[in-house]
């Protein structure tokens, strides 16, 4: 059976989804460490994949959100959505405050022509997602309280 680019993209999914889940909990372990209230991670997918948390920055836990508060987004990232290509994958976290403020956030070789992995390149996915894996949810601490 030939698999059709949705079905790659698919496949990658489940085999990140729960890496993906714990890079996303030790972020929040780290952040609950330094006095954050993070609520859990959930799966925002809709017609792309992704993961988010949000951070109570400015607001009380039961309160609205406010100007300060944090979303983390973990995606996989597809060329077909980013250059109108169904050449590759890459992953990406972003750090946006509410209202739209962008904190910070990482995606693997973006901006230079090795910014998508081929979706039949396990080797350069796993390369990519490696980064994520061994970088210190620490330095989220650190970008936040740096404001």
């Amino acid at each position: 059976m030939i698999m059709t680019y949705a079905d790659k993209v698919t496949a990658v999914k489940d085999r990140y989804a729960e890496r993906i889940l714990k890079v996303l909990e030790s972020i929040r372990a780290s952040l609950q460490e330094a006095g954050y209230h993070v609520e859990e991670p959930f799966d925002m997918s809709g017609d792309d994949y992704r993961w988010s948390m949000l951070v109570r920055v400015e607001s009380k836990p039961d309160g609205d959100y406010a100007n300060g508060d944090v979303d983390i987004t973990f995606e996989i990232a597809e060329s077909e959505q980013f250059e109108g290509t169904e050449e590759g994958i890459n992953f990406s976290i972003d750090v946006v405050e509410y209202g739209g403020r962008i904190r910070g956030g990482l995606t693997p070789y973006n901006y230079t022509e090795d910014v998508w992995a081929n979706l039949d390149d396990t080797d350069a996915i796993e390369d990519r997602f490696a980064i994520f894996e061994q970088a210190d949810p620490a330095d989220i601490v650190t970008l936040l309280e740096g404001n």
